[in-house]
């Protein structure tokens, strides 16, 4: 399962680009030591003003750029460009002032990376490439091998080699090279030549300019030293609008997530269902999706503490009002011709902006909460009560109005959770109620780690159940908004989706509610009871007919091993 996150490639490969200018530029500084008006870098933070400073210090200096920059490059202003074209398409028919504010932002950024991008040769490397007939992997090189490798000594810096020997850089490079004899040696000595062009013209328009103070050319850190700084550091600082930007470009990276992860497992569970594929399976593929959407966050909302609640997410990509962002969100299809020309673009599609955000999710996730902190006894108020205690599981999805399969979902789903919160809470509340002990319920550690993690019964779903319950049991009043995250409710979807595409019913981005009739041979518990085997339809198979026989070899050895065979043959039955 792919990693989507569009945010985290670009922090990468942002931190990847700054590294490799900052360390370039620091050799090129060392090599020239009496050139004051170069200075030395010792920052991982530069600004986009120095950015283009640097990248204009190793243009003069160094003669061939490694391919690996130019395409970190393209990557990062594409993810800028993305971003910026998808907030523009969502405010087209009803302008925001603070979202154009941030489009502004993304522009201007966009051309100070395009101004540095093409200061070190990137247009011409561009030609160069749409312009080759190699269209296999070999043209890239090894990334990390480029950023990381200290590879500056082989760079010819200012027509002289490392060592001191005098560099030719009119000289034809097909006359060989480091580079000579490799698959994209072509592609390297056609931009050599394109870029030793551009210097040579960039050369006689600097004569009679006067020399940019040290202080202007870079920004210092006194006692740094760039090997020492860790990569974690290295980035383009930001004023106030550049940090808004980027968590415009953040909450769209994670949504974005969200949607195709939760759309990908929607097939799994239709395998399961109709194909016969074992549960475990899907649920696999659901464990392995939710913890790629908590490490994301954990990545993400790192920078903007505060800001990652599904709530805050919700309301920076919609605007604040969900209804209102209907029609502003949008899909075409795109049909290419064999050769790679665009053949025809389908009509824009609208969005359905609630199920594809999952937010009828958090709805009714968020009502059961508040709904559960009312009277904290396990039982539904009244008036939740009247709406959810009519739900239908043999209801026909295929020939229910939207309306009612809405409902009907949304019946089934705080049902659950009201099932969910009082089994795993029930120990607790047995032990108050049995004993008289006054325990707060907002006060119990239902973690992992807590102290009635022992007694719990509830398998797969233990830390979701426990962060549910914490808010659930929580006084009236509490916030909970802020304390529900973007994993929370793609967990709870994913259960959803197990039964509503059993059920018939599925979601597709481009044509909305997806029907079938409803699996016939299908039953929720079908491979749980195949596993369990507790009638001992098969002979010597299954987990409890496995148990039996190792307690009888338990029991057989009572002699032999007294109390301690005794007592493991208790904790088997446990």
């Amino acid at each position: 399962m792919a990693d989507l996150n569009t945010y985290l490639k670009y922090k990468r490969d942002e931190r990847y680009l700054v590294y490799w200018i900052i360390h370039a530029s620091a050799h090129i500084t060392k090599r020239f030591p009496s050139n004051s008006t170069e200075g030395s870098i010792f920052t991982a933070a530069i600004s986009l003003s120095m950015l283009k400073s640097l990248a204009q210090l190793i243009a003069r200096h160094i003669d061939l750029i490694p391919t690996t920059i130019f395409r970190l490059f393209e990557s990062v202003i594409d993810a800028r460009k993305r971003t910026q074209h998808f907030y523009l398409q969502s405010t087209a028919s009803d302008p925001d002032p603070e979202i154009q504010k941030s489009n502004a932002s993304h522009q201007h950024w966009i051309d100070g990376l395009s101004e540095a991008f093409d200061l070190l040769g990137g247009k011409a490397w561009q030609k160069v490439k749409e312009g080759s007939s190699d269209t296999s992997d070999t043209f890239y090189e090894d990334e990390e091998q480029v950023i990381f490798a200290n590879k500056f000594s082989m760079l010819s810096l200012d027509g002289q080699t490392e060592g001191g020997g005098e560099v030719d850089v009119d000289a034809d490079p097909d006359d060989g090279g480091e580079d000579a004899g490799t698959p994209e040696a072509p592609i390297r000595q056609k931009a050599r030549r394109a870029k030793q062009k551009l210097n040579k013209k960039g050369k006689k328009n600097k004569r009679g300019q006067k020399p940019k103070s040290k202080e202007q050319a870079v920004e210092s850190t006194s006692g740094s030293d760039p090997q020492e700084i860790p990569l974690e550091s290295y980035r383009i600082i930001e004023d106030e609008t550049g940090m808004i930007t980027d968590y415009l470009m953040a909450v769209y990276s994670i949504t974005q997530q969200l949607v195709r992860l939760r759309h990908e497992l929607q097939g799994a569970w239709y395998s399961v269902a109709y194909q016969g594929m074992n549960t475990s399976v899907a649920s696999s593929l659901c464990k392995v999706a939710i913890g790629m959407i908590k490490d994301a966050q954990l990545q993400i909302f790192v920078e903007f503490p505060g800001h990652d609640s599904f709530d805050t997410v919700i309301q920076t990509i919609t605007r604040g009002d969900p209804d209102k962002a209907n029609g502003t969100f949008g899909l075409s299809i795109n049909r290419f011709n064999p050769d790679g020309t665009l053949d025809q673009t389908s009509p824009r599609s609208d969005i359905d902006v609630k199920e594809e955000f999952l937010i009828y999710t958090y709805q009714d996730l968020f009502d059961f909460i508040i709904d559960y902190q009312k009277t904290r006894s396990g039982k539904p108020t009244k008036p939740m009560l009247k709406s959810i205690q009519d739900w239908d599981p043999y209801l026909n999805l295929l020939r229910a109005s939207k309306g009612q399969r809405l409902r009907w979902r949304r019946s089934f789903t705080i049902n659950w959770l009201y099932d969910l919160v009082n089994v795993f809470s029930s120990i607790v509340v047995q032990r108050r109620t049995m004993s008289g002990q006054n325990i707060p319920l907002e006060t119990v550690d239902w973690s992992r780690t807590g102290p009635w993690n022992k007694h719990r019964r509830l398998f797969g779903i233990n830390d979701f159940a426990g962060d549910i319950t914490h808010l659930a049991v929580q006084k009236p009043g509490t916030d909970i908004k802020s304390k529900v995250l973007p994993h929370h409710v793609f967990e709870l979807q994913c259960i959803i989706d197990s039964l509503a595409v059993s059920r018939g019913w599925s979601v597709s981005v481009l044509t909305g509610h997806v029907l079938k009739p409803a699996a016939k041979d299908f039953r929720p518990r079908r491979d749980v009871d195949l596993f369990m085997d507790r009638e001992n339809k098969r002979f010597g198979k299954g987990f409890c007919s496995s148990v039996d026989i190792l307690s009888q070899l338990f029991d057989k050895d009572a002699t032999l091993h007294g109390d301690k065979s005794e007592q493991i043959t208790q904790r088997i039955h446990d």
